[in-house]
């Protein structure tokens, strides 16, 4: 999807929101296509995690970038990239599906009748 844009650094999709946050945080456009890339997708976006290092070290250009971007999500709604940053502990283990201890948790939760709720 992004691979030919790693090159070029520019990514299309970005909306200004994205832009600008990527600017005030340090990111470049070859960050955000990196993370695209290489990233765990995610319910919202793209979320570079420590499994996902092993392949970006592998690449020519993403081998200077890995240690920076791990951590880093990016949100996309409808092909569009909303915004960029660093995620604490608490947002990935909700975006990856995992409790505090790491196991994957029911993304369903019960409802008032005792039925998973949909």
């Amino acid at each position: 999807m992004f691979r030919e844009d790693l090159f070029t650094g520019t990514v299309e999709g970005l909306t200004r929101h994205c832009e600008e946050r990527s600017r005030q945080r340090g990111f470049t456009h070859r960050d955000i296509a990196l993370v695209c890339e290489y990233g765990t997708p995610v319910a919202d976006g793209y979320l570079l995690t420590r499994n996902d290092l092993a392949e970006l070290l592998e690449s020519p250009h993403g081998r200077h970038h890995a240690d920076r971007l791990l951590g880093t999500a990016v949100i996309e709604q409808t092909g569009r990239l909303l915004t960029i940053f660093r995620s604490n502990k608490r947002w990935r283990r909700q975006a990856t599906g995992r409790d505090q201890r790491g196991r994957r948790v029911l993304k369903a939760a019960l409802s008032p009748r005792g039925r998973y709720a949909a």
